[in-house]
């Protein structure tokens, strides 16, 4: 039945190239369950927590649909590469979607990034690592940013 409404979803939703979409990948804490109870998703039994959560079911499987669309690039920020389950989706989209990725870390965080992207087999996925933190990117002051340019090529604003 999940998988029924997922498919809706994505097909009433997910339509157009153009599209803009986020997704939360890494851990999260103060999630209200179906029963009522406070979830934390953390540490290795995220993929069971997910499974059993009718909503972080809902948001897994979404995230599923978007990434097996053909020819997808998409901007990764602050995801560490550590959780094989999402490690495995991009995997997966990567060998038989096509899928293209950038990252955006900061450059002390880029060897490390790079070198699990690698050790995940990733590495035909990966499209350009941006070396920035967010802070680089949108400047407290709201100056213009000298890094944003080079982003914006990769991802247009102007998409249609």
């Amino acid at each position: 039945e999940m998988e029924e409404k997922i498919s809706k979803y994505v097909q009433d939703r997910f339509t157009s190239d153009g599209d803009f979409f986020y997704f939360k990948l890494h851990g999260s804490y103060g999630w209200l369950t179906s029963d009522g109870t406070d979830l934390m998703v953390l540490g290795d039994f995220k993929e069971k927590q997910i499974e059993e959560e009718p909503l972080l079911n809902w948001y897994y499987g979404c995230f599923k649909e978007l990434l097996f669309r053909d020819g997808i690039k998409i901007l990764i920020i602050g995801y560490s590469f550590n959780d094989s389950h999402i490690n495995k989706i991009i995997k997966e989209a990567i060998d038989n979607f096509g899928l293209k990725f950038c990252i955006l870390t900061p450059g002390i965080h880029i060897d490390t990034q790079l070198a699990l992207i690698s050790a995940f087999e990733l590495n035909d996925g990966l499209f350009k690592a941006f070396p920035y933190s967010l802070a680089q990117l949108f400047p407290e002051d709201q100056s213009p940013s000298a890094y944003l340019p080079e982003i914006l090529e990769v991802f247009p604003n102007n998409r249609g």
